[in-house]
C-alpha cells in the first residue's frame, strides 16, 4: 500500500492444503484442496474475471439443484446444448413474421419435436403444411376448418353428420353449400 513495491517471484509453490489469504482480516482465500475435493478452491468472496475466461474441459456451475447460474450477456453454445430438465422461456413477445428473428423463441433452422406440441393461441404457417406421414394418420379439427383459397381432397370425403336439410337456404343439413355446386 501507499507506494510499496510489489514483490516479484519467478515461481512460487504453495503446498497442498495450504491457503493464500487476501484482505486485512484474511477475508478470502485460494487453496489447492488435495486431501478433500482435489480442486483449486476460492473461498470467502465472489470471484470476478475482468478478461475472457477459457475452460479446457467440462464445467459445472453450482453444486446443488437449487443453485442458479445467471448469464448477464449472450450465451452461445457452438456445439449445441443439451438440457435434462424443461427450459422455461418467460419472455411473452409474439412472433410477427417467419424470419426466425422475432418472438420469445427464435429458431432459424428446422425443428424436430418428438412429443406433442400445444399451441396457446394462433398457429400461423407460411407455406404448405403436411399433417401426418402415413395413410393411416388421422387429422382432427375440433373447431371450424376454413380454407380461404378453397380445399382439394385427393380421396372421397366422408360426412358422418346425418342431419337433413330443412330448406334450400344452404344453411341447414350435414353439407352446406353456398354458391354453385
Amino acid at each position: 500500500k501507499g507506494g510499496a513495491s510489489p514483490l516479484e517471484f519467478k515461481s512460487m509453490l504453495v503446498k497442498d492444503d495450504e491457503k493464500i489469504y487476501f484482505g486485512d482480516g484474511s477475508d478470502a482465500s485460494i487453496e489447492y484442496d488435495e486431501n478433500g475435493t482435489d480442486e483449486l478452491r476460492f473461498a470467502g468472496a465472489a470471484v470476478t474475471f475482468e478478461q475472457a475466461v477459457t475452460f479446457d474441459a467440462n464445467v459445472t456451475l453450482g453444486d446443488a439443484a437449487a443453485d442458479v447460474a445467471a448469464v448477464t450477456g449472450q450465451l452461445t453454445a457452438s456445439q449445441g446444448a443439451t438440457f435434462s430438465l424443461p427450459v422455461d422461456i418467460t419472455d411473452t413477445r409474439d412472433a410477427v413474421d417467419n424470419s426466425g428473428d422475432t418472438g420469445a423463441l427464435k429458431v432459424e433452422g428446422g425443428a424436430s419435436i418428438a412429443k406433442r406440441v400445444f399451441i396457446g393461441t394462433d398457429l400461423l404457417v407460411s407455406g404448405s403444411a403436411t399433417f401426418g406421414d402415413a395413410a393411416t394418420d388421422v387429422t382432427t379439427a375440433t373447431g371450424q376448418l376454413t380454407g380461404s383459397q378453397g380445399a382439394t381432397f385427393s380421396l372421397p370425403v366422408d360426412i358422418t353428420d346425418t342431419r337433413d336439410a330443412v330448406d334450400n337456404s344452404g344453411d341447414t343439413g350435414a353439407l352446406k353449400v353456398e354458391g354453385g355446386a
